[in-house]
């Protein structure tokens, strides 16, 4: 019965320190500058684009909210981008994520090879060359379908990343095999758009990205993110009820205690 005991309170610590080391952030268009993330727009040649927090109706299910990135049509020399982006990783190693998953959905987009709102994360490789890489949803696990939610997992065998640096598309081991010191830098010399290092996004960076990016639009309901150390951040995009919001905004505080480990 001790033994028992014993390994029932060893369980309830692990428990508990699970979920003393995660944290879920509710972001939406009340709170999301006072979190310390940025909206970005660059538009295209089609007039517009926007980010918007929203519920849409035809996405499969029904009444989905979440971020809704919507850049117009990027040509090349002429690139569009809609997005949100956050510092709060800079200085973190690549190679310390140990979990990192999107649930995403696409509405429309040029062509076959568009791909649904993404991440694009602006990293280095020594503080000194920009090795900037975007996560391929459907080029990783197939193409899904139109107006549907997808969870993708980044960081799996199948995950491949678009590499800004060289125009490659590259597995996730591949790019951590390539560059084992990459690290999210706040200070590349070529930035995204944003000029920050972590971007829920959808659009375009470069000319070699327009096959993937042009005039492709869709919305972002969560994205999950945990390291070695034992972190865990789950980024909920959501539409809050009136009453609501102010309790929303106490992922302030998750945001605050987070100790950023230096390179």
């Amino acid at each position: 019965m001790k033994t028992r005991l014993t390994a029932f309170v060893a369980l309830c610590v692990l428990a508990l320190a699970a979920v003393a080391s995660a944290e879920t952030i509710y972001i939406h268009e009340y709170n999301y500058a006072s979190l310390g993330w940025t909206k970005t727009i660059r538009v295209g040649p089609e007039p517009g684009g926007y980010v918007s927090f929203r519920s849409r109706g035809d996405t499969i299910p029904p009444y989905t909210p979440g971020v809704e990135c919507a850049p117009k049509k990027s040509q090349a020399n002429n690139l569009a981008w809609a997005g949100l982006s956050t510092n709060m990783f800079d200085g973190l190693y690549l190679r310390d994520i140990t979990h990192f998953r999107i649930r995403t959905a696409g509405f429309e987009g040029d062509g076959t090879a568009w791909e649904p709102p993404s991440v694009y994360l602006q990293i280095s490789k020594d503080g000194l060359n920009q090795r900037n890489i975007r996560f391929l949803p459907y080029a990783s696990y197939g193409r899904g379908t139109r107006w549907a939610f997808y969870e993708y997992d980044l960081i799996g065998e199948n995950a491949k990343w678009f590499c800004m640096i060289d125009a490659q598309v590259r597995t996730w081991s591949q790019v951590l095999s390539a560059w084992p010191n990459a690290v999210f830098d706040s200070t590349v010399t070529i930035p995204l758009p944003s000029g920050q290092v972590f971007n829920v996004f959808d659009g375009c960076a470069i000319n070699e990205e327009v096959k993937y990016g042009s005039s492709a639009r869709g919305m972002v309901d969560w994205v999950e993110i945990g390291f070695a150390d034992g972190t865990f951040y789950r980024f909920d995009f959501c539409v809050p009820e009136p009453g609501s919001i102010l309790a929303l905004g106490t992922g302030l505080i998750g945001l605050l205690g987070f100790a950023r480990r230096r390179r």
